[in-house]
């Protein structure tokens, strides 16, 4: 027959015994009667099978086998100590980590000041930050190998839950000098002979667009193709060339040189939120996406606006 597990009142009464000698005195070190320090050492003993203390001229005598025992005791209350300690750093965020995957547009525009702010009121988070496409991103959720993602409201997966929040519209950029510098509206079938720059078709936005422009019959073939909207602006800027891109990716102030006009057929991004539906967040991963959600509600209005 199993014995009893040895239970942690039972080691801590047997251990301060052993220190003090005294079962008056362990019962004042712990604060409880003499006889419970008395009981908890009997069914410790009744747990191990063997004696640990024996009386000899009126005083207790720790027994041979309780010598070899104490360091395994000692052991288990350093556990002890390293749980609260653990305990406590979890509480005051020293060990606080998140680990994000975000496509290359939001690490630009939203995510610096969200790490800012992070900072300032959590210092001690810890933040590892992937940049990936909207795909990997949705792949390393359900692998684990992140916590969070940014992207657009383009990814679905059963496993996951997607939080969005505010607009912005995706709009064409056009270079000082070009033709087009001064319309007020570019329409999908203004591009037909046109070169210009925007997501690569196979992409989840080049998709968006691409349906985009099939509701008015015409067919998105960009001339230069891109994944991230930085390179896309970059290039519009230098070859002079027209590019189809997120509006808010010109807040960055980058490109002096490209005037947002409004694009034809309206086509809207909304930041989201991804995470694992099953898999609790840490109250790290909480605390940075209220800095998210915060920072991009407030710096991205819900407007048509270009």
């Amino acid at each position: 027959m199993a014995r009893p597990a040895p239970k942690i009142r039972e080691l801590l009464a047997f251990r301060t015994l052993f220190q003090t000698g005294s079962a008056s005195e362990a019962a004042r070190v712990l604060d409880v009667s003499q006889p419970a320090i008395s009981k908890s050492v009997r069914q410790l003993e009744a747990s191990l099978g063997f004696s640990l203390f024996e009386r000899k001229n009126g005083r207790l005598r720790a027994t041979p086998e309780a010598e070899l025992l104490l360091p395994a005791v000692d052991d288990v209350f350093a556990s002890v100590s390293a749980l609260s300690a653990a305990g406590q750093s979890i509480r005051d965020e020293r060990v606080g980590q998140v680990t994000v995957g975000v496509i290359p547009t939001l690490a630009h525009v939203f995510l610096p000041g969200t790490l800012r702010a992070l900072r300032k009121r959590h210092p001690k988070i810890r933040i590892s930050v992937q940049i990936l496409t909207t795909r990997q991103i949705v792949d390393a959720l359900v692998r684990g190998a992140v916590d969070i993602g940014l992207a657009h409201d383009l990814a679905a997966e059963p496993m996951l839950q997607a939080e969005d929040f505010g607009r912005s519209p995706m709009c064409a950029v056009v270079p000082r000098g070009h033709p087009f510098w001064t319309h007020r509206r570019i329409r999908a079938s203004d591009l037909r002979t046109e070169a210009f720059v925007s997501f690569t078709a196979q992409s989840p936005i080049g998709q968006r667009i691409a349906a985009a422009f099939a509701s008015v019959d015409e067919t998105y073939a960009p001339t230069i193709e891109v994944s991230a909207s930085t390179a896309l602006c970059a290039i519009a800027a230098h070859c002079g060339i027209v590019g189809i891109v997120e509006r808010y990716v010109l807040s960055l102030g980058w490109w002096p040189t490209l005037r947002p006009i409004r694009l034809s057929p309206s086509l809207f991004l909304r930041p989201r939120i991804l995470s694992v539906k099953h898999r609790p967040m840490s109250a790290a991963g909480k605390r940075f996406c209220e800095e998210y959600r915060h920072l991009v509600t407030s710096g991205l209005p819900n407007s048509e606006a270009v």
